[in-house]
């Protein structure tokens, strides 16, 4: 049997409403060779019921204990047995002709490793590309791209050689696991971009939007700005600002003044205004 070249990893729980389609945008596409790996993670709605449906031996339903979408992840990476991973959650859709678009841009870049497409936000009847801004190639400042909205990778737009990174989700995180992710490769690998979108990613479904009731769980509660660049650290202190919003008791008591430096401040005004002006600009 032949290597498929993609390994698709699905996290599911509790996603009945909305696999079925994730999964036929996937069967619809005109590039064939790949595996999906569904990793139910102890739903306890029609989610499983849903998959099953769907009569493909390319698609592989896996059922594990509930441990969160990190622990569903990693246990698709321990399966995945394709050339490259790619990960999609279970309420987005990859658009037409996707897999054949990455498998160009990933066949022209071969001595990259990973990479990170364009993707479409969906919000109800509202439409538009995440970004206009990056241009295709190595990203340079990822740190820097992030703080700008311009550089943002998560699951959907994220593909890497299978074989090629040991790194693994945290799961003791339920909310931002994949930002805790995907800065930890920022800071030590290079990423090859590409201005390409290739799914639709679906605000109408985010959990993650909402607190955590432990918000040790949540990674905007762990941050460590200790020996990190200066370009990091200020992409933690606007995720430090969201923890002050969901959790402003709890916050205080993490971080004291850790946050607290007048650098911090005046370089995040100075880019959220130059941000602003962007995006007026844009519209």
């Amino acid at each position: 049997m032949n290597r498929p070249f993609f390994s698709i990893i699905i996290p599911l729980y509790n996603k009945g409403k909305t696999i079925r389609d994730t999964l036929n945008s996937i069967i619809c596409q005109s590039f064939v060779n790949y595996e999906v790996l569904v990793i139910n993670d102890g739903s306890t709605d029609n989610s499983c019921e849903e998959v099953l449906r769907i009569v493909d031996k390319r698609i592989i339903l896996f059922t594990k204990e509930n441990g969160g979408p990190s622990s569903a992840r990693n246990y698709g990476m321990d399966k995945a047995v394709g050339e490259y991973v790619y990960f999609l959650d279970g309420d987005d859709k990859i658009i037409p002709d996707a897999l054949w678009n990455m498998y160009k841009v990933i066949e022209m870049n071969s001595e990259q490793s990973l990479f990170c497409f364009n993707c479409f936000i969906v919000n109800g009847t509202d439409k538009k590309i995440s970004t206009d801004s990056m241009k295709c190639g190595i990203v340079r400042w990822p740190f820097v791209q992030w703080l700008l909205c311009d550089f943002c990778p998560k699951p959907g737009m994220f593909v890497y050689r299978n074989g090629t990174i040991n790194m693994r989700f945290n799961e003791d995180l339920f909310r931002y696991e994949d930002t805790d992710f995907f800065f930890n490769l920022m800071r030590t690998r290079r990423f090859y971009y590409s201005s390409l979108p290739i799914f639709e990613y679906n605000q109408e479904t985010l959990e993650g939007s909402y607190a955590r009731k432990n918000c040790g769980q949540d990674f905007i509660c762990n941050l460590q700005p200790e020996g990190k660049t200066f370009w990091e650290r200020l992409c933690l202190y606007k995720l430090y600002l969201e923890s002050c919003f969901l959790y402003p008791t709890a916050s205080v008591e993490i971080y004291g003044n850790t946050f607290e430096k007048l650098s911090y401040k005046v370089m995040y005004s100075l880019m959220m205004r130059y941000l602003s002006f962007k995006w007026r600009k844009r519209e």
